[in-house]
Parts: C-alpha cells; sequence; structure tokens
C-alpha cells in the first residue's frame, strides 16, 4: 500500500509540474505580446510625432519662402526708386537673405525627418528663390563697382602691380589678354576675357591663383551690406587657394582637371556643377554636387553631403586629407571655430562628410557614384 501511495504522489507531483509549466509558458507568452503592442504602441508615437514635427518644420518653411515671394512682388512694383526707398530696399533684401539662410539652416537640421524629395524639393526653391533676390537687387539697387579694372597702356603711363594682382607671376591684365594659354577655348566664355575680383574668378587656364585678390580688398564680414559670395567658373588646370576669413557662399562650375582648396570657412553653402577630374577641399555648412565626374571631395560638413547627377564621386575627411598631403599646418583652426566650425575634436558633425545623400539612388544598398576615401 505504501508503495502504491507513493506513486500516486509522484504522479500527482508530476501533473502540477506540466500544469505549472504551461502556466509559466502562457504567462511569458502574455508578457512577451504585451511588450511586442507597447513597443508598436510606441513606435506609432514616435512616427506621428516625427509626422507632426515634419509637417511643422515645412509650414514654417513654406511661410518663410511665401514672406520672401511677397517681398520680391512688392518690390516689383515700383516703378521708380530714390534715395527715401533705398533703406528700405536694403533692409527688404536683408531680411529676404536672412529668411533663405534661416531656410537653409531649418532644412539642414531637419535633413533626418524630411522625405529626400522634400529635401529636394526645398534645395531646388531655395535656388531658384535665391536668384530671384539676386536678379531683383541688380535691378533696383545701385551697382557697386568691385570689379578689377583695365587700364590700357600708354607711351606716357605706367602701371604698378605689385599689390592688386590676383596670379601668382603678377602677370598684367594687358598680359593676360595676349597669352594664348590663360582662356580655355572650349569654354562657353571663350570670348571673354578673364575675370578675377572679389565676386568672381573666371575663364583662366593653367594658373595658381589665390582669394583674396589682395587683403586690402577683402570685405569686412561685419559689413551687412557686404558681397560676401564667390563664383569660381571656367577653369582649366587651376590651382584656387580661398584664405579669405569667411564666405557666406560658394558656387563652382565648369572646372576641368582643378584644385580648390581652402583654408578658411564658407559660412552657408556650396553649389558645385559640371566639374570633372578636380579635387576640393571644403568647409561648409552644406555641399551639393551636381553632374559632377571623377572628382574627390575632402569636406567637413555640417549637413549630409548631396549628389546628383555625378558619378566616379570620392569623399574623404577635410582635416585627413591635408595631414595626408602635409597641408594641415596651414589651418588655422581657431578661424573655423569662430563661425562654429570644430575641425579638430570629435563631434556631431565629424563624420557628416561619409553620409552622402545621393538623389539618384534610392535602394538601401551602396550607391555606385561615390565611395569614401579612409
Amino acid at each position: 500500500m505504501d508503495g502504491n501511495n507513493k506513486n500516486d504522489d509522484d504522479d500527482e507531483k508530476s501533473k502540477l509540474d506540466v500544469v505549472k509549466k504551461q502556466f509559466q509558458e502562457k504567462e511569458k507568452q502574455r508578457l512577451q505580446s504585451k511588450l511586442e503592442k507597447r513597443e508598436i504602441s510606441n513606435k506609432e508615437q514616435i512616427d506621428q510625432s516625427s509626422s507632426n514635427i515634419a509637417s511643422e518644420t515645412l509650414l514654417l518653411i513654406n511661410n518663410l519662402s511665401d514672406d520672401i515671394e511677397s517681398r520680391l512682388n512688392e518690390i516689383s512694383n515700383y516703378h521708380d526708386v530714390n534715395d527715401n526707398k533705398i533703406e528700405y530696399l536694403k533692409e527688404s533684401y536683408n531680411q529676404m537673405e536672412e529668411s533663405l539662410s534661416e531656410i537653409n539652416s531649418i532644412t539642414t537640421m531637419s535633413s533626418h525627418i524630411l522625405t529626400s524629395y522634400d529635401v529636394k524639393s526645398i534645395l531646388e526653391n531655395i535656388d531658384s528663390l535665391k536668384k530671384q533676390i539676386d536678379k531683383s537687387k541688380e535691378k533696383y539697387m545701385p551697382k557697386q563697382k568691385l570689379s578689377l579694372t583695365r587700364k590700357k597702356s600708354t607711351k606716357t603711363t605706367t602701371t604698378k602691380t605689385s599689390s592688386s594682382l590676383p596670379i601668382i607671376d603678377q602677370q598684367s591684365n594687358d598680359d593676360i589678354d595676349k597669352n594664348n594659354n590663360t582662356v580655355d577655348n572650349d569654354s562657353n566664355n571663350n570670348n571673354k576675357e578673364p575675370i578675377f575680383n572679389l565676386i568672381n574668378i573666371r575663364g583662366f587656364k593653367n594658373k595658381e591663383l589665390f582669394y583674396p585678390p589682395s587683403k586690402d580688398e577683402e570685405i569686412s564680414s561685419n559689413d551687412n551690406n557686404s558681397i560676401n559670395d564667390l563664383f569660381i567658373s571656367d577653369l582649366t588646370d587651376c590651382t584656387v587657394i580661398l584664405n579669405m576669413k569667411v564666405l557666406t557662399a560658394l558656387k563652382i562650375n565648369n572646372l576641368k582637371n582643378c584644385i580648390i582648396r581652402a583654408y578658411a570657412p564658407i559660412d552657408g553653402s556650396i553649389f558645385i556643377d559640371n566639374c570633372t577630374n578636380s579635387i576640393f577641399s571644403l568647409v561648409s555648412r552644406q555641399i551639393r554636387i551636381h553632374y559632377c565626374i571623377d572628382c574627390q571631395f575632402n569636406i567637413f560638413v555640417k549637413s549630409n553631403p548631396i549628389i546628383e547627377g555625378s558619378k566616379q564621386i570620392k569623399f574623404s575627411s577635410y582635416l585627413q586629407y591635408l595631414q595626408l598631403e602635409k597641408l594641415h599646418h596651414l589651418v588655422d583652426n581657431q578661424k573655423f571655430k569662430e563661425f562654429s566650425f570644430h575641425l579638430d575634436s570629435e563631434n556631431i558633425d565629424s563624420n557628416k562628410w561619409k553620409l552622402v545623400n545621393d538623389f539618384d539612388w534610392i535602394q538601401q544598398k551602396q550607391s555606385p557614384n561615390w565611395s569614401l576615401v579612409e
């Protein structure tokens, strides 16, 4: 009898163990299901929150754009511009440019929550508004004479060239015209003289150029009415060294076999278009690259680089490249820090140069149009 009771107890215990195990398994499944539902709910809330922020961001950008267009329309209704309106125009243009800069900054900071289509549309709108503002200023504002003007040589006049010439061998502008190698005959501007002044570098071949033309001519960045945008175009086999205090924008177009190296920040955007077999070493808040082939960009940027219509593009770190070329001793880190570019310390912007957005490549795998040099 005792043996039978013992067997019954063992069977009962075994059944209890099975029931207990089943209960524990069900409880585990219930908790797992609850956690999954909570994660889904949290994700939906996060997605909804991101969507709301993106909508609010787009609304803010649209309002700023509408304000710029409204100001442009108001100015376009002016039939004449007198002295009383000049100050108002200056203020309006300054306000429009500040709004444009704000749109650019908002887009940069919000690029992680905006779609690629939204970012592309906003950047195209920025370009369009910038062109409209420039066109309006050209029409309604008094012209500022900044070009280095040519002087025709005469038998009784000599020209000193030691302080104002842009090129390393201090060749005069008259000599430039006589030099058949100066202008690229394949350029769209082959009938125009080379230009080197505070806002344009254009039409040179086989030259080493230093910007600004001379330190005496550099415009103070504290001057609200100063021109801080530079346009570099139609160069072949040239090296351009940028060593100003700062630029607010840089546009580069139609370069072949060139080197562009900046030892100062572009405290705004860089737009590079239609360049081949060239090397760029630049620091900026934003960089956009269109229709370039076989170019290397050694950069430090505060937003993801953008490429479109480009192939065989390489990206590298600005400082690492200069160290490799033994040029890093020419970099004044303090100059960059004045404009919040911290090149010499690890920070949130240190690796943005790697995070390239290719608008021609929407697949998850690596784009074949660009690669990293590390």
